[in-house]
């Protein structure tokens, strides 16, 4: 069985200096990601805690800061999130600050639940109003504007389709459907590193801290983005564009 992440020809992920090293090459499979069971190699994957592979580090990380109530408690982990941490509070204040924002419209978005009803009819491509955590397909088209088939834009990868959005907005609607979504300060860096953490995966860049910046379907690999940093780098890219957020 081969890595899932070796099958996208991805070869650079984040510096993972908590994990020993392996004899066991990639592509070969290490372990299964108990977040996402994609399987995952000696590159992809590390062990702490549970084995979590390098898509889902960011927004495992993310989930449990923000709404650990939507993790069931054998399934948290803990481990990545110093990690993270670290990573956040070495970044740029400028860009902590962005993702301060940014968790500002999150919150906010996800104080404003719909009924069951309401969440089903957000499942038809075009319904409803944008929010970043129930109706996130609607803030991303509403985002990156026209054109709509992004397979054929040029600043775009050539893998991502707009049906795509419809999966990764009923992915988070269901995250976070029935919980309460708490931002505090000590949550700006620990989301911040986790936000770097993830672009190293979905971007081919030397430069992180400028590939946080950029919106999730102009990365170079977006569908190695978990929804959950979707939903994230959406809001960035809302913040990034003016939207106004509460000091």
């Amino acid at each position: 069985m081969s890595c899932f992440l070796c099958a996208y020809g991805r070869k650079r992920v984040p510096k993972t200096p908590d994990k020993p090293a392996s004899m066991t090459p990639p592509p070969e499979t290490l372990g299964t990601c108990r977040r996402c069971s994609a399987h995952a190699c000696s590159r992809h994957g590390a062990r702490v805690g549970q084995f979590i592979c390098a898509i889902c580090e960011g927004a495992d990380v993310t989930q449990s800061t923000i709404a650990p109530g939507s993790i069931p408690v054998t399934a948290m982990s803990g481990g990545p999130i110093p990690k993270a941490k670290a990573a956040g509070e070495a970044a740029p204040a400028d860009l902590r600050e962005t993702v301060r924002q940014a968790l500002t419209l999150i919150e906010e978005a996800g104080s404003q639940r719909p009924g069951r009803a309401e969440r089903l009819d957000f499942a038809l491509p075009g319904a409803g109003s944008p929010n970043l955590v129930f109706n996130l397909s609607e803030s991303i088209r509403e985002l990156a504007g026209e054109p709509r088939d992004f397979a054929a834009r040029g600043d775009g990868p050539d893998n991502l389709e707009d049906g795509f959005f419809d999966a990764v907005g009923g992915v988070v609607r269901e995250l976070f459907a029935d919980q309460d979504i708490v931002v505090t300060e000590a949550s700006v860096p620990v989301v911040t590193g986790a936000l770097l953490i993830a672009v190293q995966v979905a971007h081919e860049s030397d430069d992180p801290v400028a590939a946080a910046l950029i919106p999730p379907w102009e990365m170079s690999d977006p569908l190695l983005l978990d929804p959950v940093m979707w939903m994230v780098s959406t809001a960035v890219r809302q913040v990034t564009m003016g939207t106004p957020v509460a000091a």
